[in-house]
């Protein structure tokens, strides 16, 4: 991600993470960034987020619902 970017988003007070729900695997898209904030530290891990699932509309209902059960777990 950039230790540049992820200085500013210390600042911010929750995290909002856009997943492509098409991508090859959005849930192991969704980690990688989760151990970059982790990795980071500086508190970031601990912060609310929200995740957001984009392009829902161009995946299969059974699928979009295994990565929903993923990204909630």
């Amino acid at each position: 991600i950039g230790d540049r970017f992820l200085g500013h988003v210390e600042r911010t007070r929750v995290l909002l993470h856009l997943v492509d729900a098409e991508g090859d695997d959005p849930v192991e898209a969704w980690r990688i960034v989760r151990g970059e904030l982790e990795a980071y530290g500086a508190g970031l891990e601990d912060k609310p987020e929200v995740v957001a699932l984009s392009r829902i509309d161009l995946v299969e209902p059974e699928r979009l619902a295994e990565v929903r059960a993923a990204l909630t777990e």
